[in-house]
């Protein structure tokens, strides 16, 4: 049951345009602030930020702050429905 939460989790964090964008530009990129990912969408900081969030929440991205900045990438160990969709970007 909880695997299938989880998994669930995990389709509605990249069930959106700008998430998997955001995934897209992590796959080339390796690494990003907030800053950075705002201006790839072309969203607000507080609208990314959302965005970013939920696709923590559901580990499909990893955060780690350094000083004052927040970096986002992919995480290391990918779960398979994460893995599926990043390889289709």
């Amino acid at each position: 049951m909880e695997d299938s939460i989880s998994q669930l989790s995990i389709l509605k964090a990249v069930s959106n345009d700008k998430r998997l964008k955001i995934l897209k530009e992590l796959k080339h990129k390796q690494s990003a602030n907030v800053t950075e990912i705002s201006e790839w969408l072309q969203i607000s900081i507080p609208a990314c930020s959302e965005h970013l969030k939920q696709m923590e929440d559901a580990n499909v991205l990893v955060a780690k702050r350094r000083g004052m900045n927040v970096i986002y990438r992919l995480p290391l160990k990918i779960d398979p429905i994460s893995q599926l969709v990043i390889a289709n970007l």
